[in-house]
């Protein structure tokens, strides 16, 4: 947020929320969002668990099967989704997540290196893959934690 990812006043699209804990925190920042998830069992869990939060809605999508009908965000997150598409639906995800972004909206892709692969594999099959969709203005290494109740405390703390 700091450096400009989620312009202000934009609606946002989380892309593979799991059971919604960004989605929620960037809704309690002042953002609308939309949380998708190809598990319905996530997104009920993202549901129950998040119900109370305003300007957040959760819905069950296969982005790589279909896009969201008529809407367009500013900004766009996936934490790790693209990671999990088999190669050959990975095109279809591009395309389905830039029909649902607006002009110029960025696109902040979290993706790890698998085992097995580099940086130097990694890097150019993504950059080929958003070829003519996305422009890759940045690529950094980041450090996630794996414990839901760390996240949320790295957020908080992030937050105050």
């Amino acid at each position: 947020m700091e450096q400009g990812w989620f312009p202000p006043g934009e609606a946002v699209l989380d892309i593979g929320c799991g059971s919604g804990e960004i989605a929620a925190w960037l809704a309690r920042q002042g953002y609308e969002v939309v949380g998708i998830d190809f598990s319905g069992s996530a997104i009920s869990r993202a549901q129950g668990e998040y119900r109370e939060v305003q300007a957040l809605r959760f819905e069950e999508v296969d982005i790589t099967r279909e896009g969201l009908p008529t809407r367009r965000f500013g900004a766009l997150l996936d934490p790790g989704c693209l990671q999990g598409v088999p190669p050959e639906a990975q095109r279809d995800y591009v395309r389905n997540v830039a029909a649902a972004a607006k002009t110029g909206a960025p696109l902040l892709l979290l993706h790890r290196i698998l085992p097995d692969t580099t940086r130097e594999d990694t890097v150019p099959t993504l950059e080929a893959l958003c070829q003519g969709t996305f422009d890759v203005v940045r690529i950094a290494d980041t450090v996630l934690a794996r414990d839901p109740a760390h996240r949320r405390k790295c957020m908080e703390s992030r937050v105050g």
